[in-house]
């Protein structure tokens, strides 16, 4: 099983509720039809020095690509992606709280590819 990471970093200064911030890579991803793979989030860029995660929540678009044992590890959130059908798309979204009260809400874009 193999795992791949996404960076989500700040854009301008500050922190707040309208605090924004982009994805390094491109937010639409491949995933192998068929294939479980885990994903890791890090917030490390978006989260002020003294926050942490406090709740996240992830969730899939789609009832045959699936989203199971979304988890923190630290500054990052990870979770696992179950792809079903070649040519899929589903859309993950993610929603992250931290200790100090702000809230970042993600989207990802997965379309399943053949093997």
């Amino acid at each position: 099983m193999s795992a791949l990471s996404l960076q989500v970093g700040k854009s301008g200064r500050g922190s707040g509720p309208y605090h924004q911030s982009r994805f390094y890579e491109d937010p639409s991803k491949q995933h192998t039809a068929g294939n479980t793979k885990r994903w890791t989030v890090n917030y490390d860029r978006w989260l002020d020095n003294s926050a942490e995660i406090e709740r996240i929540d992830v969730q899939s678009s789609s009832a045959t690509c699936t989203v199971s044992q979304p988890q923190t590890l630290g500054r990052q959130v990870a979770f696992f992606l179950n792809g079903r059908e070649v040519g899929e798309t589903a859309t993950v979204t993610l929603m992250m709280r931290n200790g100090v009260g702000n809230i970042k809400n993600d989207t990802i874009n997965f379309v399943c590819v053949a093997p």
